[in-house]
């Protein structure tokens, strides 16, 4: 299953694409605790433990059954998922942190590449779930580095 995705330069919403025809959204405002995804039939909600927590529950909008966790490796830019019975790993698969993949049993099974505000999905399963999980962690990175880079940024600017 292969999608490709799209996203405003302030959007909140990454639109996912199969082909032409628009298959679904990953939705999260910057530092909200909760995040909410929507592909094809599969509609989940990315909720963070706490502010400063590293896990997120992952959970079914429509039935609210637990689907699964995720837990942050921040300062590693890494994150481990469990998926009922399933344990998968994240990870950043190059130097530029523009292409990301999901592992099970350290075989990839997902694979992602971004430009600036556009991406591609390549997936060996149709799991939406897991799909939307990979895509969710990577936007959890990429608001850590703006922000980080935004007040390095205001911490320079000041001082000057």
């Amino acid at each position: 299953m292969n999608l490709s995705w799209k996203k405003g330069i302030f959007s909140s919403t990454y639109k996912l694409f199969s082909g032409e025809q628009e298959a679904g959204y990953l939705k999260d405002r910057t530092w909200s605790r909760k995040a909410e995804g929507v592909l094809n039939e599969t509609k989940v909600s990315f909720r963070r433990k706490g502010v400063f927590s590293n896990k997120v529950e992952i959970t079914d909008t429509e039935t609210g059954e637990t689907l699964g966790q995720i837990e942050m490796s921040t300062w590693k830019n890494k994150a481990s998922i469990t998926l009922g019975e399933k344990m998968l790993k994240w990870r950043f698969s190059n130097n530029w942190n523009t292409k990301w993949e999901l592992l099970e049993d350290g075989n990839p099974i997902v694979k992602y590449k971004s430009r600036t505000f556009s991406g591609e999905v390549e997936s060996q399963i149709e799991d939406e779930l897991m799909m939307l999980t990979g895509l969710f962690i990577f936007n959890h990175f990429t608001q850590i580095l703006l922000t980080i880079t935004t007040v390095s940024t205001l911490i320079i600017v000041s001082g000057s």
